[in-house]
């Protein structure tokens, strides 16, 4: 489905309960498509890219890329081709790791944390560093655009049903006919997504194969 009919799908299943959302509908689109794809362990695989982050001289922390969802994989120093650890835990767990956070030396250790990743020992001169990581879906802007990291055959049951829902469950005073129909989409859309998380599962690459198995 394209961008406006899904639009348009969702406001034939809102339209005869309430008007007042219905201009908040490419919004609520986008926010759940984003939803959706953040929700699924560790991420959509055409979502994994690759890009290079500069650290910066006398700071323990680096932002990572603009289209980041915040779900980085690895990290590595493109000098030696070394990956780096990535500290299972907080700003506190790498602290403790290294004993400080403000030594001078080459990166040793890391940790993802919000739209930052924080970094030690702090290099004396600025490096690059590879990062492989989640990004966002593309939001939907254009009509025509469509929501490609979810298949077609889920479109309806997440997206439409999904938007429906939030809608439903926004309006303050539910009568019987409403809060019935808020139950019916949340069901639908909960169908959708677990559809697509199976989905997702099946297209993900198991740690051990061998690339002739996939």
């Amino acid at each position: 489905m394209t961008f406006k009919e899904i639009e348009d799908a969702v406001k034939r299943e809102v339209e005869d309960f309430s008007v007042e959302f219905l201009v908040d509908i490419p919004l609520l689109i986008n926010e759940l498509y984003l939803q959706v794809c953040d929700a699924v362990d560790p991420g959509v695989p055409n979502l994994l890219t690759v890009d290079t982050v500069a650290t910066v001289v006398g700071k323990a922390f680096l932002s990572q890329p603009g289209d980041s969802s915040g779900k980085v994989e690895s990290l590595y120093d493109l000098i030696d081709t070394r990956r780096l650890e990535l500290i299972n835990g907080d700003i506190n767990t790498l602290r403790d790791r290294l004993g400080s956070l403000t030594q001078v030396g080459g990166i040793t250790h890391w940790v993802p944390i919000g739209t930052k990743i924080w970094y030690g020992s702090i290099p004396a001169a600025a490096v690059n560093l590879e990062i492989i990581y989640y990004r966002n879906p593309t939001a939907l802007a254009a009509d025509t655009d469509k929501p490609v990291e979810i298949p077609s055959h889920l479109h309806r049951s997440v997206l439409v049903h999904g938007t429906a829902y939030k809608i439903f469950s926004r309006i303050e005073q539910e009568g019987e006919n409403e809060a019935l129909e808020t139950a019916k989409q949340f069901a639908l859309f909960t169908d959708g997504d677990d559809k697509f998380k199976a989905w997702v599962s099946r297209r993900q690459r198991v740690a051990g194969r061998k690339s002739a198995d996939v």
